[in-house]
């Protein structure tokens, strides 16, 4: 009742993501009545359509339309030279060469994990979304393994989390309450130390804050 309230006065913005994603051979006719209706009846309401260039405009009475240009060549250099590489040459001259990383970075996600990639020293930069994301989500899991590495987790951060799935699967759970997860790392730290693997069983609150900034 209190978001329909907030609908009808126009407190409320809805933002529909993706548009272009409905396939136009199966379920786009019903989305297009879908949307036209709910506008139809919900004038106060601001729609936001978020789409790729598509054949199935949003049907829509009246919209403003934003495009979103690429970014061109003389901006990602604008871009870059301002992103405190120690050496952006080795990414002006990546772009020149290979036209796909060129177009890729067309979009801003894209050219900053790029110019992460580059500040963190690889040696050759990847050209496609897949790899450029991959490189990005493995820098990101090096540091988390370097950090595990340390104390209090000392490497075995796995030994803990199958501690809590142990715990999960004993009791039927899929939530654990704070509690009954640091009893779980408590019985894995002991079991190490029984074990000879550490001298001492850490603290359970240190690990387990441990394995939430860091595991991946």
């Amino acid at each position: 009742t209190a978001f329909s309230k907030l609908r009808t006065v126009g407190r409320i913005a809805l933002l529909l993501n993706g548009w272009n994603e409905i396939p136009e051979s199966f379920g786009a006719s019903e989305a297009t009545g879908q949307l036209q209706d709910f506008s139809l009846n919900n004038a106060a309401t601001p729609l936001i359509v978020s789409t790729r260039t598509t054949t199935l405009a949003p049907p829509l009475s009246r919209p403003t339309v934003i495009r979103v240009h690429p970014l061109s060549r003389e901006q990602k250099l604008r871009i870059i030279e301002r992103s405190g590489l120690s050496d952006p040459s080795k990414l002006f001259l990546a772009l020149e060469r290979i036209p796909t990383l060129a177009t890729v970075t067309e979009t801003p996600l894209f050219l900053a994990a790029s110019v992460e990639l580059a500040r963190s020293g690889v040696k050759e930069l990847p050209a496609s979304r897949f790899a450029i994301l991959e490189g990005i989500i493995g820098q990101a899991e090096q540091k988390a393994q370097a950090a595990l590495a340390e104390r209090p987790c000392e490497g075995f951060h796995r030994h803990y989390l199958a501690y809590i799935a142990h715990t999960m699967t004993n009791t039927g759970k899929t939530v654990l309450s704070r509690a009954e997860v640091l009893a779980a790392v408590a019985d894995a730290g002991k079991a190490l130390q029984s074990e000879g693997h550490i001298a001492s069983a850490p603290a359970s609150s240190a690990v387990l804050e441990s394995l939430v900034k860091h595991h991946l």
